[in-house]
């Protein structure tokens, strides 16, 4: 997948085919499942990612938590 290490990974939604990971190279990484590659990659903190989770009610916001000791939010991502 990538060469570094991955912290965290949550799936986004089986029937859109997307996962997320957040790993030691400070990146978030939206996969298409299908196509096994990155579709977007987030320069998200200077630390290792702990958490990546999507919001439970629509899928189209995006927290991430690093060993940085920031939370970072992306409300205008929309997977499609």
């Amino acid at each position: 997948m990538n060469e570094s290490s991955i912290a965290k990974t949550e799936v986004l939604c089986p029937y859109l085919s997307l996962a997320t990971t957040g790993g030691d190279d400070n990146t978030a990484k939206i996969w298409d499942l299908r196509q096994r590659k990155a579709v977007y990659t987030l320069p998200a903190h200077t630390s290792l990612i702990s958490t990546v989770r999507w919001q439970p009610d629509s899928g189209h916001v995006l927290l991430t938590a690093g060993f940085d000791r920031q939370v970072r939010v992306y409300p205008t991502f929309s997977p499609a």
